[in-house]
């Protein structure tokens, strides 16, 4: 235990205050007792406050170490965990603004909030989320059979306390473009989907294989699922502190495109789906942690 020697006691016969009519933080009693301001105190002043904080080289006793049974738990780590295993999808024409301007919304269940309860050198935080999503990108015709180019670009990051982190700025790729929607400039003598093929194709029923020029296909959902896992250290504050992953999508510009699959192999390509559609950016996220390790 700490070895605290008490200030000499008043004389006998003396008060035990210099004076009656108002308290004294200097009297030899009441220092011997507590010392309000630390910097003020000596090594053997204050059984109370020393015994309850001010411990150190001076006011140990001799062969006195620290061991496991002093430390409360978290006085020297600080580890948290958030995770979400249900699944959520979210669609761009919900969250999206037009044009150029980027939107970043955060993610449900990749975030964290904790309260730090001491000035941290360094904090490892910690997310990970495993994701399917749809990007669409590609040149289509729209019901006034102008060409659009179709973009929809989707962008991941994280934060700590509402501030990006820089370094963690993610842009998925594009993954999303139909079989048979128009790809490039009409090449005749290559196969696959091209512009011609909404000169040909839909005016007859051929089978395949078709005429074309951009042999692009759609790089399907189910080979789209990617997991994400990304850290960040920083020194950290007392107090609160929160940490989450936000994510921005965009709006394709221009109006609807005509689309249409080539139909299904079971029944003879004979079942064919075709329209006009807007196309939109969609994430679904599967499970997601977010974790953060706060050492002293």
């Amino acid at each position: 235990m700490a070895s605290i020697t008490l200030p000499p006691f008043p004389s006998s016969g003396q008060p035990l205050l210099d004076t009656v009519t108002e308290s004294n933080p200097d009297d030899a009693y009441t220092a011997s007792i507590h010392r309000g301001v630390p910097i003020l105190a000596a090594s053997d002043d204050g059984l109370m406050s020393v015994s309850n904080g001010w411990l150190s080289a001076s006011n140990l006793s001799s062969g006195f170490r620290v061991g496991a049974e002093h430390i409360m738990p978290e006085q020297a780590v600080v580890a948290r965990s958030e995770t979400m295993s249900s699944t959520s999808t979210i669609y761009a024409n919900g969250v999206a603004v037009g044009g150029d301007e980027i939107h970043y919304f955060t993610l449900p269940g990749a975030s964290l909030r904790w309260y730090q309860p001491y000035d941290v050198s360094f904090a490892l935080m910690q997310w990970s989320l495993f994701t399917s999503f749809n990007c669409w990108r590609g040149v289509y015709k729209d019901k006034h059979n102008t060409k659009q180019q179709i973009n929809t670009p989707i962008r991941l990051r994280c934060v700590l306390d509402g501030s990006a982190i820089e370094g963690t700025n993610r842009r998925i790729g594009q993954n999303m473009f139909h079989p048979v929607a128009p790809g490039h400039e009409s090449v005749n003598e290559m196969i696959g989907p091209g512009t011609n093929f909404y000169d040909d194709y839909i005016s007859r029923d051929r089978a395949p294989p078709y005429p074309g020029g951009n042999p692009q296909y759609v790089f399907t959902e189910a080979h789209s699922a990617v997991p994400f896992d990304m850290h960040h250290g920083a020194a950290l504050s007392r107090g609160y502190h929160e940490i989450s992953v936000q994510c921005a999508m965009q709006l394709a510009e221009g109006e609807a495109v005509y689309v249409q699959n080539i139909g299904t192999e079971k029944r003879s390509y004979t079942f064919r789906g075709r329209g006009y559609f807007n196309l939109t950016g969609k994430i679904s996220l599967g499970i997601r942690n977010a974790r953060v390790l706060a050492l002293l």
